[in-house]
This record gives C-alpha cells, sequence and structure tokens, in this order.
C-alpha cells in the first residue's frame, strides 16, 4: 500500500488481492477524516416587513451529518447584497439559526449556506 502526497492510502500492483478489505478501509478512513464533512443549501423565504429590524430562520442540517458542530458561511441571494446583512448563530450538529437584515429593498430574501466539519 502506498500513500498520495495529500495522506491518502491505495493498492500497489504487487499488493495481495487478499488485503483489499484492508486498502479499501483505510482509503474510507482517509476520505472521512481528511475531506472532512460538508452540507449546503438555501433557506425558505424570509420574510423582513420592517427595514432596519432582524429575522430569523432555523437550518436543519441532513440527519447524521455532522458529528461536532460545523463552521457555517452564509450569504444573501439578493441583486443588491450590500442592502442585506446575514450571518449563521448558534451551529450545532443538528443545524443553525440564520439571522437577517435588509436596510432597503425587499421585504422577503433567500439566504444560501454552506457547512463543513473538518
Amino acid at each position: 500500500m502506498a500513500t498520495t502526497g495529500k495522506g491518502y492510502h491505495y493498492p500497489l500492483g504487487s499488493d495481495r488481492l487478499a488485503d483489499g478489505d484492508d486498502v479499501l478501509r483505510s482509503l474510507a478512513t482517509d476520505c472521512d477524516t481528511l475531506l472532512g464533512v460538508a452540507a449546503s443549501g438555501a433557506t425558505a423565504l424570509i420574510a423582513l416587513p420592517v427595514v432596519g429590524t432582524p429575522a430569523s430562520a432555523t437550518v436543519t442540517f441532513p440527519v447524521g451529518r455532522f458529528t461536532a458542530p460545523p463552521a457555517v458561511a452564509v450569504g444573501p441571494r439578493s441583486n443588491n447584497p450590500q442592502q442585506v446583512a446575514s450571518g449563521a448563530a448558534n451551529p450545532q450538529p443538528t443545524g443553525f439559526n440564520v439571522w437577517v437584515c435588509r436596510n432597503t429593498g425587499t421585504a422577503g430574501l433567500v439566504v444560501d449556506w454552506y457547512a463543513v466539519q473538518i
């Protein structure tokens, strides 16, 4: 068995075929530990009826995706994003809260999000 420059195990032509399960297990473990786990999506339309008043929505991750709170990045899906502030709060393995506030513009907003546990 050999290892790539990034730490992934792979079989060599001289490896015994009977050891293939060990090589596949090593590769699967490498993928779990080196790649991390990620999810992404978009919130439903969050109503923002009053300018300057924040609103929130709860985002739920796919069941069992994360084993610890992931790092979360959010961004407004808007033609004029400088008019909107957004942020993620209280990330947990099961989800997080997204907060948005608008300075002007539309009364509703969709927020795209990306979460990763490394």
